[in-house]
């Protein structure tokens, strides 16, 4: 596992099981890992986020997870569209589920499953994954190794 953002803790319950912590500036700032990939902001030339122009659409929790979506404008000397505008607009979805105490053991990949990888890796991830075989996905990098596995749902239009 890795570490996103630290927080201080706003209130506790009496009980100290549940805290109230303000985690608006991290949907809202420019988190690497929360935003636009390397290779996208390289694309488009993407200087920085116009943090006047991003805001939380809306959140939900539940037990088990949270949703937040996010509209997101970064300031880009070339846009995909309409470069009048000198930004990229977009709509993020975020998921955070709460994961078992007990780790799953790694998935292998499969096409019915309907998601399909990014990996954003550093050299200790390439050292610490020994599989030869590129269908399997590996697990999270150790504390402190940098790296990160996405899963991103296709959906239909």
């Amino acid at each position: 596992a890795f570490d996103i953002a630290a927080f201080k803790v706003d209130a506790l319950s009496a009980d100290t099981l549940a805290a109230v912590i303000e985690v608006t500036p991290l949907f809202t700032g420019d988190v690497p890992v929360l935003g636009l990939s390397r290779s996208t902001r390289e694309r488009f030339k993407i200087r920085n986020l116009d943090k006047d122009r991003t805001f939380v659409n809306w959140a939900h929790s539940y037990p088990q997870n949270i949703e937040v979506r996010v509209v997101m404008t970064y300031i880009a000397a070339q846009p995909p569209s309409n470069a009048a505008t000198g930004s990229v607009s977009l709509e993020m979805n975020h998921s955070m589920i709460l994961l078992p105490e007990q780790p799953m053991q790694a998935r292998m990949w499969d096409e019915r499953v309907g998601f399909f990888r990014v990996r954003q890796a550093g050299e200790a991830d390439r050292l610490l994954h020994r599989s030869d075989d590129p269908r399997e996905v590996a697990p999270l990098p150790q504390a402190g190794c940098g790296g990160l596995e996405r899963r991103i749902r296709r959906s239909r239009v």
